[in-house]
């Protein structure tokens, strides 16, 4: 295990979480607090791949890899929820003939969704880090 690395996840992700949060509760750009929430949830997962010894993961979908290690349906779930906002939430879209920009894509009840989503993982895998160290 590269403790260094893992530490470093550990803390970045702690920093998007924060954001994703402060954005929320700030009641604007929703569309960036999904964007946190899911680097927070993918950084926490490249953090316990690491202590497993996987290194230099490519991919934002983790929940592929992630299923040789666990066996959660809440945790594999919330990172394809995520994974699926990966695009979207970042550049425009077009859905049923109308361009879509990112800040008109999320409200703030789905900015929750994502976020509580990006918590259920964080939580569950960052309590796997910890019995790992």
């Amino acid at each position: 295990m590269d403790k260094e690395i893992v530490e470093a996840y550990c803390k970045s992700t702690a920093s998007d979480l924060k954001l994703a949060e402060e954005l929320f509760k700030a009641g604007k750009y929703y569309y960036v607090s999904v964007i946190f929430s899911q680097q927070a949830a993918e950084k926490i997962c490249k953090a316990y791949l690491a202590c497993k010894g996987v290194k230099n993961i490519k991919t934002h979908d983790l929940s592929g890899i992630l299923t040789r290690f666990i066996d959660e349906k809440e945790i594999i779930n919330a990172l394809q929820f995520l994974n699926a906002h990966v695009t979207k939430v970042r550049h425009p879209f077009r859905l049923e003939h109308r361009l879509i920009f990112p800040p008109e894509a999320y409200s703030r009840t789905e900015a929750k969704f994502a976020l509580e989503r990006a918590r259920v993982v964080y939580d569950s895998i960052f309590e796997k880090i910890e019995t790992e160290r």
